[in-house]
């Protein structure tokens, strides 16, 4: 009897066993889906994993990135990171595919002159200031400076790691002169020592100096005789003796010229000249003979070569794409040689 007992017992062991055992197996089979598309499997426990192959089919390289960390600092996200250092002042994230369908995550953030305005490097005693950035963006003529990562993602689209890290010098005009065109390079960090100024939001050494040099680069001297005034382009010797002409986009489409004169405006200061802005066809008509839409003044800034435009009303210029009321003397172009 005691034997049939135990035998008894052991097969209810047995039925409930393989009973707990599917019912574990049926709730791991739990899928759901999240609020932004990815499967995930739902475990009996109250715990939760992505579903593997279908997490890489959904995930946004990007997203793998941003929302992982390297070994730098493993307390912060990659995205925020990169995305919260405060000395950027543009950021952009881009993934593609090379030649080998090789996916890689590539991650951009432009450096801000303003953001080193009034700083110190701790190599250094110089302080940048406010009017040597100003200088720096003037010299640069359109040159940026960027950190650049890339990251590679793996097959399974689980995991990633950085495969470059460095800085890029890009961007200049198409009439900047060769010395500011010979700046672009690019470089990589390869002592990650600007990956780590970023993670830990100091000021990066490197793009301090680049800035400070560009503040102190000196305006090239003209080839000319020292007794025969330059023709081309404006300077100190003639920006008050001929007329020009600049042109400007309207945020409609449309484009506007300005025109500055030397003959002097009636007012109390002495150094202000007569300008007038006046419609324009779109087809680079700089002639003066299209609509006038407004009478205003000008005035040089030697120091920083640029022009000063001085509105009557302010109903027309907020309309300019870009307009500060300022304009480099490289913008102009000389009217009175053209006619």
């Amino acid at each position: 009897m005691r034997k049939k007992v135990v035998v008894l017992l052991c097969m209810l062991l047995s039925v409930l066993f393989c009973m707990v055992t599917n019912s574990l197996a049926a709730q791991k089979s739990v899928r759901a889906v999240t609020e932004d598309g990815k499967i995930v499997i739902l475990n009996p426990n109250g715990t939760w994993k992505y579903s593997g192959s279908k997490k890489a089919a959904a995930a946004d390289p990007e997203d793998i990135v941003k929302n992982g960390a390297l070994k730098i600092d493993p307390s912060v996200t990659v995205g925020n990171a990169l995305n919260g250092y405060k000395y950027f002042g543009h950021t952009t994230w881009e993934s593609f595919e090379d030649s080998q369908k090789r996916r890689t995550v590539e991650f951009v953030g432009i450096f801000d002159y303003d953001k080193f305005s009034d700083t110190k490097s701790e190599e250094l005693s110089t302080v940048l200031t406010a009017d040597m950035i100003r200088k720096a963006k003037k010299k640069a003529q359109g040159l940026k400076i960027a950190y650049v990562a890339q990251f590679s993602i793996s097959r399974d689209g689980e995991t990633f790691e950085l495969r470059y890290s460095g800085f890029r010098i890009f961007g200049a005009n198409q009439g900047a002169s060769k010395k500011i065109r010979d700046m672009e390079k690019e470089q990589a960090d390869e002592k990650f020592m600007m990956l780590r100024n970023v993670y830990a939001n100091k000021l990066e050494p490197s793009v301090w100096m680049f800035f400070l040099i560009l503040s102190e680069l000196k305006s090239p001297e003209p080839e000319n005789d020292s007794e025969t005034e330059p023709s081309a382009g404006p300077h100190a010797k003639n920006i008050y003796k001929k007329q020009w002409v600049v042109s400007k986009s309207l945020r409609d489409g449309n484009n506007v010229v300005f025109f500055f004169y030397p003959e002097k405006c009636e007012s109390a200061d002495g150094e202000l000249r007569q300008a007038e802005i006046r419609g324009s066809s779109g087809e680079d008509d700089m002639s003066g003979t299209e609509k006038l839409l407004e009478r205003g003044c000008w005035k040089a800034d030697i120091s920083s070569e640029q022009i000063i435009y001085v509105s009557p009303n302010s109903k027309l210029t907020p309309s300019i794409q870009g307009f500060q009321g300022i304009f480099d003397w490289q913008e102009l172009s000389d009217l009175s040689g053209a006619n």
